[in-house]
């Protein structure tokens, strides 16, 4: 898969709620993405291997990645993918 078709599967997926994330869930939706990601990454230390933390923390840092300028927004997209990986 390459890198443009997974952020582009990133971008389209939307939340499902099997797992309660409403601390990052309301900071994503609010588009404060530093918040997100800190409710996403506490919540991993206590569930490190749940594909849907992994998956959302893929998303926003897809999301972060887009409003960052190069090449700041790299190390962005790098995190993205590593955390997409990590979820499937």
């Amino acid at each position: 898969m390459s890198m443009m078709s997974l952020f582009l599967s990133l971008i389209v997926f939307t939340f499902n709620v099997a797992f309660d994330t409403p601390v990052g869930d309301d900071a994503f939706f609010r588009i404060d993405y530093p918040a997100a990601i800190t409710a996403y990454e506490d919540q991993l230390q206590s569930h490190p291997n749940d594909a849907e933390i992994l998956w959302k923390l893929a998303r926003v840092y897809v999301c972060s990645g887009e409003v960052k300028v190069p090449p700041e927004s790299e190390a962005f997209f790098k995190k993205a993918e590593t955390y997409a990986r990590r979820s499937i």
